[in-house]
């Protein structure tokens, strides 16, 4: 069955994500930010450094398997709306910036806490900041962390390279504290990127402030190349 519209399918991915933080909570045993492991160690421990590709969640086979059958499901009920013409937003981000599911994730747990007031509890207690409520550079990628390898590379799914940064997907805060750490930055979506998820067709304030074309009609439905241009400086 296909998903009726954009917003269906996003709040289907939060769910599945938040299961995901639920059984990583339960489970883990090992995080390497708690270890206070560097990533020139974590990038010399002898180990290939997985590609964003390959990594998955540090969880158990088993949990493993039943969130693949779960995000297997997800995207057949995707492909059934795309057949259908339904746009599904996340998707198109997806597909326009090239992530890989890694980014995919990282972009829907640092949505989480505008969703769901529920999830900050979560992510206090799975971040060693426990003056944040949204996810940290350090928890995204123990997420990912089964090795130290693993937690090298995941962190560099928040790298400048990274689209997710790239792109101006996600914004990053850094501590006050100039000698903290970069695992200590706070991830959140950018305010323009987490409107056109959530269906907005009105035009971001500073987006249209910086519009190409002036005769562009305001109530106009927001493409996803407006809604992702960062605005420029004048």
């Amino acid at each position: 069955m296909p998903y009726h519209d954009t917003l269906e399918h996003l709040l289907e991915e939060c769910e599945l994500a938040n299961a995901r933080l639920e059984a990583f909570r339960e489970r883990a045993t090992s995080r390497f930010t708690r270890d206070g492991l560097s990533m020139d160690e974590a990038d010399g421990v002898g180990e290939p450094v997985a590609s964003a590709a390959t990594l998955e969640y540090a969880l158990p086979e088993r949990d493993r398997d039943r969130f693949r059958e779960r995000r297997d499901r997800i995207e057949r009920k995707c492909n059934a709306a795309h057949e259908q013409g339904v746009e599904l937003r996340l998707r198109n981000l997806v597909n326009t910036f090239g992530l890989q599911p890694p980014h995919r994730d990282v972009l829907v747990v640092a949505l989480l806490p505008d969703l769901d007031p529920g999830v900050t509890d979560s992510m206090t207690g799975l971040t060693d900041e426990r003056s944040t409520t949204r996810p940290t550079v350090g928890l995204c990628a123990d997420l990912f962390a089964d090795s130290p390898a693993a937690f090298a590379s995941a962190v560099r799914l928040l790298f400048d390279e990274s689209p997710l940064v790239d792109a101006d997907l996600v914004t990053l805060k850094r501590p006050d504290d100039p000698s903290a750490s970069i695992l200590e930055g706070v991830v959140a979506v950018e305010d323009r990127i987490r409107s056109y998820l959530l269906g907005s067709d009105g035009l971001d304030p500073a987006l249209q402030t910086h519009l190409e074309r002036e005769t562009r009609i305001q109530d106009q439905p927001l493409t996803i190349e407006d809604a992702t241009r960062p605005p420029r400086t004048c």
